[in-house]
């Protein structure tokens, strides 16, 4: 009989998790999942509903507070990610998992160099020649030798995959490995997991897009507050049905703004000129005008230069030619200092290793570019003032956790993006700069990111948004710039009803 014909089962009942002050996952005792050979199972459900934590429960980075798992008819407690490692259970978590300041080849054989040694000696080349065969897998033309620290997000994500794989699991965890990567990118992977569940492995496939869940998924299991809300086949349901059991109440007609465009936007204070930019091959000769109240979106292709014109405008780079003007001030030689005290704020891509310090409080996080108006002389004053706006902003961006001195880490992807927004709310910013806002969030979260732009928007604030889900440009923005090999190729309205097709074709010709 061959593997294929083999009905392998993963089955987790009556799980729960309980954290101090949390009970993260309480599945009741009668509920069970069964994960099995030859599907991708998917998991759904806001931030905090559960889902990482019980993945993290099945891949030995916790163990549960009670429950069983029961791995082909056997009691599976694995100790800890080597022990679940042995057993044949593989991870790819949503933020990186990868050692930045190690090589590619390093990374995949961490904690394996057993692979590639013998006796405690290290054999360079056949590391090499593995590494090379690991990262075929996902055809890729990366080179072990390269550090990590060089690589983008969708070239991480490649190198965890080919790691996963190469060791020939019977269970693959795939933790949101799309989120932030091209449409290019993201087919690959869909063939290559396609590729696995056809071998029989067992793939669990967390996703907060839910055409994802459709396209690949023959099981979906939903979450919510840590509790499982029900399991059943994709055909049964619909987007819409599947995000009402995940948030608990209608979204479809919450999510975005669907007005017309507010044509006196055009007309308002000019707060951000931006005239002939170039830098180098990243983009050339871009010039726009961004209004007081207005979201701007910048979309493209991955690689179109909207993101490194994000990082221009809050002077992470210095563009060759050009000019940027703030309410007719000319600023020169603008660096991220220079840009928050002519009040630009920019909520990163990759907000756990740009945007947030995870290892400190939430009221230290939300003070960072503030420390000006809380501290003299390099000395920290007004501490009650530090506690007082902390609270405030937790409360009132609905921040689910433990208080002010609670840390990012502990927190789910939905809260850490509000406490990456919280910071830049302190005082008032003149132009906000988001650059993919809500990648790697739910649904649920999402409306509320997306209320809280179109709130800051009402009061005033210019925001540009950059974005690769064209759902959420054509949705929020007033006004979209598309850009295609650095340059602007059309500035669309939304009076003009834009649609992805019409988005797409002039990111493509």
């Amino acid at each position: 009989m061959t593997k294929n014909e083999i009905k392998e089962n993963f089955e987790l009942s009556g799980i729960i998790k309980k954290f101090p002050g949390i009970v993260a996952v309480n599945f009741e005792e009668s509920d069970k999942i069964t994960f099995s050979s030859g599907e991708i199972h998917g998991l759904v459900g806001e931030n905090g509903a559960g889902k990482s934590t019980l993945v993290s429960i099945v891949a030995g980075i916790y163990q549960p507070t009670s429950g069983k798992m029961v791995f082909n008819g056997n009691i599976y407690s694995p100790e800890n990610v080597p022990d679940a490692r042995r057993q044949g259970v593989e991870i790819i978590l949503q933020e990186s998992g990868l050692v930045r300041k190690m090589s590619i080849e390093d990374n995949i054989f961490l904690g394996r160099e057993n692979y590639y040694s013998v006796l405690g000696l290290s054999n360079t080349r056949k590391r090499k020649r593995l590494a090379g065969k690991a990262l075929s897998r996902v055809n890729t033309d990366l080179s072990g030798d390269m550090s990590v620290s060089n690589l983008d997000i969708e070239n991480q994500k490649m190198v965890e995959l080919s790691r996963a794989l190469f060791f020939n699991p019977t269970v693959i965890i795939v933790d949101e490995i799309t989120a932030g990567l091209s449409g290019n990118a993201t087919s690959q992977i869909y063939k290559i997991l396609k590729e696995e569940k056809d071998k029989g492995k067992i793939i669990i496939y967390i996703s907060h897009y839910l055409e994802e869940i459709f396209e690949l998924c023959d099981k979906v299991s939903v979450l919510k507050d840590g509790k499982l809300i029900r399991t059943m086949n994709p055909e049964e349901t619909n987007e819409d049905d599947l995000s009402t059991l995940m948030v608990g109440r209608p979204t479809r007609d919450t999510m975005y703004h669907l007005d017309k465009l507010n044509e006196e936007n055009d007309k308002k204070e000019v707060v951000l000129s931006v005239r002939d930019l170039s830098l180098g091959n990243c983009y050339k000769n871009v010039s726009f005008d961004l209004h007081k109240g207005e979201i701007l979106g910048i979309g493209g292709l991955l690689g179109c230069g909207n993101e490194e014109l994000a990082l221009t405008l809050f002077g992470d780079s210095c563009c060759d030619e050009g000019e940027i003007v703030i309410e007719n001030k000319l600023i020169k030689n603008l660096n991220p200092r220079s840009a928050i005290s002519e009040k630009i704020a920019y909520l990163p891509k990759d907000r756990d290793h740009e945007g947030l310090i995870l290892k400190t409080s939430l009221s230290n996080n939300i003070l960072l570019p503030n420390l000006h108006s809380i501290s003299k002389r390099g000395f920290l004053f007004n501490l009650n003032y530090q506690k007082d706006i902390s609270r405030n902003l937790i409360n009132l961006l609905s921040i689910s956790c433990r208080g002010y001195k609670d840390i990012p880490l502990n927190l789910s992807g939905g809260n850490r993006q509000k406490i990456s927004l919280a910071k830049w709310l302190v005082k008032n910013c003149k132009v906000l700069i988001l650059n993919n806002p809500t990648r790697g969030i739910d649904v649920g979260a999402k409306y509320e990111i997306y209320s809280m732009i179109r709130d800051l928007a009402n009061k005033g604030l210019g925001i540009i948004l950059i974005s690769q889900e064209l759902p959420e440009l054509i949705g929020m923005c007033d006004n979209i710039l598309i850009m295609r090999k650095g340059r602007i190729k059309q500035r669309i309205s939304k009076n003009e009803k834009p649609t992805e097709e019409m988005l797409i074709a002039y990111m493509v010709k």
